[in-house]
Order: C-alpha cells, then sequence, then structure tokens
C-alpha cells in the first residue's frame, strides 16, 4: 500500500534543506522512505559537502558512513566518518542529537532540527543550525541509514573565528517530525 502523507517543506527555513526535503521525496515515490542505493550524490552535488550519512546499529547507536567536507569544517575539523555520534560529538551535543535520530528512526518520517550552539561564555550565539533527518530504507519498514542534511547560519560576526564544538553550550530550539 503507498505511503500517502508526503510531508510538507513549506516551513522549512532554508533553501537546501527544501531541496533536500523534494529530492527525498521524489526518491521515495510510493513508498514510505527511499532506499540507500536511490540516492545517488551526482544528483545533488550542491548538497554534498552538507551530508551526512549514518547507519542504524541500534536503539540510539547511530555509526557515520558518509561526511561532508562542510560539515566537519563548520564542526571545528571533528572527524566523523567511521564514529558513532556518542563518540564524534561532545557529550552534550550528542544527548541533544541522538533523540532526533531515535524520532526519525521511530516515525519513519524526516525531521527537523533547529538549535544554537552557545560559546564558551555561554551568553554568545557562536552557531545556529538548521537540520534536516531523513530517513532510507532497505525493506520500507525499518529505517537502515539516516540522510543528514545540516545548514549554519553565523549569527554574529564573532562566529566566524574558529569553532570549538567542546566549548560549547547545544541550544535545541525546535525539532519537528515532518
Amino acid at each position: 500500500m503507498p505511503f500517502s502523507a508526503p510531508p510538507s517543506d513549506i516551513s522549512l527555513p532554508d533553501p537546501y534543506l527544501r531541496k533536500a526535503l523534494a529530492y527525498w521525496q521524489r526518491k521515495r515515490g510510493e513508498r514510505r522512505m527511499p532506499r540507500r542505493v536511490d540516492i545517488d550524490p551526482v544528483e545533488i552535488p550542491d548538497l554534498l559537502p552538507y551530508v551526512r550519512l549514518a547507519d542504524v546499529v541500534a536503539p540510539g547507536q547511530y555509526r557515520y558512513r558518509v561526511v561532508g567536507t562542510e560539515v566537519e569544517q563548520l564542526h571545528g575539523g571533528l572527524k566523523f566518518y567511521g564514529r558513532f555520534v556518542h563518540e564524534a560529538l561532545p557529550p552534550p551535543i550528542a544527548n541533544g542529537v541522538i533523540p532526533v535520530y531515535d524520532a526519525c528512526v521511530r516515525e519513519r518520517r524526516p525531521v527537523f532540527l533547529e538549535n544554537t550552539f552557545l560559546a564558551s561564555d555561554r551568553e554568545r550565539v557562536a552557531r545556529h543550525s538548521r537540520v534536516l533527518f531523513l530517513p532510507l530504507s532497505e525493506d520500507d519498514e525499518t529505517v537502515s541509514m539516516v540522510l543528514v542534511i545540516q545548514m549554519f547560519v553565523v549569527m554574529e560576526s564573532r562566529a566566524t573565528r574558529p569553532f570549538d564544538p567542546w566549548a560549547t553550550r547545544f541550544v535545541e530550539i525546535q525539532r519537528r517530525v515532518l
């Protein structure tokens, strides 16, 4: 039976995220979710620098398989490839992000997250992030991978200094299942 309730991209505030959601929708066709093989990097070259692809290993356990260059750079050079979310990210950030992966897997629907990273002084926003989590499934029932597109918004001129994720505090602004 086809899945008939496509998520809406009307309220996504970023054109890259709207493009990613529209691509995911096209690739899933009549299925609930596209398969990994349906995602062709050649078709989304402008999104690749902002992509993460994570294997679903178990509940709360997500291992990065692909990570875009901009994602690593904008996370202060963190190395993601081959690592679990809780290994690659500082604990306060991982503790905020893992439940979003869990929601995407549980709901089998895209999830939008908007958050800030407060600088070490805890008063200044160092980064403002908008993220789209897109489920992928080989059998159209169980989520096997999550395709993540993350866009950063620089909030102030001082935020262009090197970003130290270990010295920031993660603050969720909103999370929505689409």
